[in-house]
């Protein structure tokens, strides 16, 4: 990223701060994957709607990473250069449209050439000059097409200059069969968003639960493994996701023809559950027979709600 954005910023003419805010910039793109859970980044497949959430958590907290640090960067004599470069870089992660800087617009163009030409868990790396087609592709549309234009006259070049520095990395799983299915919708779930709020260093919180969440799910699969017993299985899942879900009851239904039958229930108020849901019968039937949560759903549906 970083040998890129310089050397198409080079081509356009950008010097001085700019150029040394687009660095700082390239360096800085995806700190905010640090709130995203490992398991997320590196599923070879497609996410489901709840683990896109997650993921579009990334710019934000990006953002708020950016608004908290405060670096030293070359030729900065004075705080205030500092803050316009840092301000520079913050608005790479939050801007959207004509507003967005010519930095923002190098990155945007260079991740995304970066992200066709690596190779990722869930399909391999296309060519180089395959890539930049489609990277040419989307000029004018959704990358900026005089960025576009410096990347295309540069690009060989550019990747030799890359692979001379690059010190390698881990290597990926390219051999993984995946089927396809229906993509998340786009758009950000603010569902998702619980604690992230505009600065105030919630960032902190938001990288920690993501590396608990992480612990969490590795402890819960590992236990499974060890049991073949049912309701033993079952108890080990509630005490699981007790720590990552707050709440106050909570069933595990399993369905019989049209019919959800509750198989395990837990916490104070467990009686108000229904021990049998028909499919699409209030938010528990709706839920299974949509495949889709509903978070903050009106309790008054359910069945008997009011008797108990």
């Amino acid at each position: 990223m970083r040998v890129y954005a310089l050397g198409i910023g080079q081509a356009l003419g950008i010097k001085g701060d700019e150029l040394e805010a687009l660095q700082a910039g390239a360096l800085l793109h995806d700190i905010g994957k640090l709130a995203v859970p490992e398991y997320i980044l590196t599923k070879p497949g497609k996410l489901t709607p709840q683990e896109f959430a997650k993921m579009k958590v990334h710019p934000i907290v990006g953002a708020e990473i950016v608004e908290q640090v405060s670096i030293s960067l070359p030729g900065c004599s004075h705080r205030a250069r500092a803050s316009r470069k840092m301000g520079r870089i913050r608005l790479s992660v939050r801007l959207k449209g004509q507003d967005i800087p010519i930095g923002a617009r190098i990155l945007s163009v260079v991740d995304y050439l970066d992200a066709l030409a690596s190779d990722r868990e869930y399909r391999r790396a296309l060519p180089l000059d395959e890539a930049m087609k489609l990277v040419e592709a989307e000029s004018g549309k959704a990358l900026d097409p005089e960025v576009v234009k410096a990347l295309g006259r540069r690009y060989r070049e550019l990747e030799r200059s890359a692979r001379a520095i690059d010190e390698g990395g881990v290597t990926l799983s390219k051999n993984v069969a995946i089927e396809r299915g229906s993509a998340p919708d786009a758009g950000l779930d603010l569902w998702a968003l619980a604690g992230v709020s505009s600065g105030g260093g919630d960032f902190v919180k938001t990288i920690a639960a993501a590396g608990k969440e992480q612990q969490m799910l590795l402890a819960l699969t590992q236990g499974l493994g060890s049991s073949l017993d049912l309701a033993t299985i079952l108890e080990h899942v509630e005490g699981g996701l007790r720590p990552l879900i707050a709440c106050q009851a909570m069933a595990i239904y399993v369905p019989q023809g049209d019919t959800l039958v509750m198989a395990h229930s837990a916490g104070e108020h467990k009686a108000m559950l229904s021990s049998e849901v028909r499919a699409g019968e209030g938010l528990v039937g709706w839920v299974a027979q949509n495949q889709q949560p509903i978070v903050n759903g009106n309790p008054t549906v359910e069945r008997g709600f009011g008797r108990r």
